[in-house]
């Protein structure tokens, strides 16, 4: 979340957010490795005055040291652990991501995951811990970056990964449990135990701690 919506500073870290329930994760999280984090309300006075924002704000040097300096392609390896992937799955798309659903007459509904970021060693690394995970997905570069800006500046440069397919989304989803964007609701169901089950033994994995429990209930 830190690495997507967040800033890090040289000493403290901190996210700035819409939603309080991803906020106060994020706070749960920081006061979980020892940190005092900060919980309070922002008012935005730029593009939409007036706003009004959830800010979570942390101050630790060896934090934001560690993060500044982390080796992505070490990233899969430091998450060795299927519950600590799974966190950082959750994170990355709570942040960066969304579920895209688009009717085609003839086809039903189109539906993928999709990440964005602007970092592309930040992607690979996401998509190999996906992959550890059982979902394998491609990245592109986004169409939209390519336009220049009013100013006559090229945008930065917008990548996204697409993981294609309504199983392969519901599973995503009832796996990874997300803090807000919880788009199941979507969906007429959550996929059972056995799919979850199959889908994991499926590339060789234990079956996930998160899957084989009681689902949360829907909203």
């Amino acid at each position: 979340a830190l690495w997507g919506d967040g800033h890090i500073g040289q000493r403290h870290v901190e996210l700035t957010v819409k939603e309080r329930a991803f906020a106060e994760a994020v706070s749960q999280c920081l006061a979980g490795i020892g940190l005092t984090p900060r919980l309070g309300e922002v008012h935005s006075r730029g593009f939409q005055p007036g706003r009004v924002y959830i800010r979570v704000q942390a101050f630790s040097t060896t934090l934001a040291d560690f993060l500044h300096q982390i080796d992505w392609t070490q990233l899969p390896e430091i998450l060795c652990e299927e519950a600590s992937r799974v966190a950082f799955v959750r994170g990355v798309y709570d942040a960066e991501g969304s579920l895209y659903q688009k009717y085609r007459p003839g086809n039903g509904v189109d539906r993928k995951i999709l990440v964005y970021n602007t970092n592309i060693h930040f992607l690979t690394a996401f998509m190999q811990v996906m992959d550890r995970l059982g979902f394998v997905g491609h990245m592109t570069q986004h169409p939209a970056d390519r336009r220049a800006l009013p100013s006559g500046r090229m945008r930065k440069r917008l990548f996204v990964v697409r993981y294609q397919g309504e199983d392969a989304c519901r599973t995503f989803l009832a796996c990874i449990q997300p803090t807000i964007k919880k788009t199941w609701r979507d969906f007429t169901k959550i996929p059972d135990k056995r799919l979850l089950h199959g889908h994991w033994t499926r590339f060789g994995v234990e079956a996930c701690r998160h899957c084989s429990a009681s689902t949360r209930p829907h909203e």
